[in-house]
């Protein structure tokens, strides 16, 4: 495939360890004890595009090559999460010879916090099983769902989220490349937007290039239909001092009139409400009545039920003094 018609997030996907970014002590752990010989089992974890699937598969390719197909099979935790993938493919894969007598094959597990309780056990005991040729590498987001046994086994490497500092640094390098116009501005909401998380930094600067062939502020709240700070900011002020009926419309109008999710509404107004000067009570209040609305938002309650809630608890919140 033509570089020019790959998606940016596998175009400039890094390849080898000195490649990945903003996980320095991770990488000079793994240069130090990654040999074919001595390979320990991994346990990566840590929020969404940090680098730990990218920094398998560099080790992968440092290690076997063009035998990457004989030697390491791939799978994902989400997709195949039951028990009987855990007894069919991958102890299928684990119990064949390897091609080369000194080799030590991988199977790669991403996702593996979507994995059933019973899933994992039985991982468990294939790991013991088949040590002598096998080796894991576990990834998840969310280290509290993998199984105490399944920890104990592995060297377990937490992704942080990518440093502001390195953001910009590969920001600034990826819009060189492509000759993208960019704004101190957009750089700044990109980075606000993808919250540490590359991939999104990727996406981000790829679909706002291409739908106005500049990255600026306004084009990247745009781009991903998410409410700028100064609307946000207005939209506060409004909440705070209206009745029910105002704080209805003002939220209606920019739900509706700019296409923002509810969910990102109250994102922002949860971070503006952590900096405004306001009672240490009515703030609390505020923070858990917000709380509150994003978990029924989350599960699938009626939408307008909880816009109307969030209007209500800042008419509310004025009887907490």
């Amino acid at each position: 495939m033509n570089d020019n018609t790959l998606p940016w997030v596998e175009k400039y996907r890094p390849t080898k360890l000195n490649q990945i970014i903003s996980q320095n002590d991770i990488i000079n752990c793994l240069n130090n004890i990654t040999t074919a010989e001595h390979m320990p089992n991994f346990l990566f974890y840590g929020p969404p595009g940090t680098g730990k699937t990218s920094t398998i598969n560099a080790i992968t390719n440092k290690l076997y090559g063009t035998n990457y197909s004989l030697m390491v099979l791939e799978l994902n935790g989400s997709d195949d999460r039951g028990i009987n993938i855990v007894r069919g493919k991958i102890q299928k894969f684990a119990s064949a010879d390897t091609m080369f007598s000194n080799g030590i094959k991988l199977i790669i597990l991403d996702e593996v916090d979507y994995m059933t309780v019973e899933a994992q056990n039985a991982l468990r005991q294939i790991i013991d099983d088949y040590a002598y040729n096998v080796r894991f590498c576990l990834i998840c987001n969310y280290i509290s769902k993998i199984i105490p046994a399944l920890i104990s086994r592995c060297i377990s490497l937490r992704f942080t989220p990518i440093s502001k500092i390195e953001a910009i640094k590969k920001i600034k390098e990826i819009c060189k490349k492509e000759n993208c116009i960019i704004t101190k501005e957009g750089i700044d909401a990109v980075i606000k937007l993808a919250k540490g998380d590359m991939r999104k930094i990727y996406n981000l600067l790829q679909s706002t290039y291409i739908s106005y062939q500049e990255i600026n502020e306004q084009n990247v709240y745009q781009c991903m239909i998410y409410p700028k700070p100064s609307d946000m900011q207005e939209l506060f002020k409004k909440l705070i001092s209206g009745t029910l009926e105002e704080n209805i419309q003002a939220l209606v109008e920019l739900k509706e009139e700019k296409s923002i999710g509810l969910n990102e509404i109250i994102d922002e107004l949860q971070e503006i409400l952590l900096k405004y000067n306001i009672d240490e009570k009515i703030k609390m209040n505020l923070i858990k009545r917000l709380s509150r609305i994003e978990l029924y938002n989350n599960s699938n309650i009626v939408d307008k039920v909880q816009l109307y809630g969030l209007a209500g608890i800042f008419v509310l919140s004025k009887y907490d003094k």
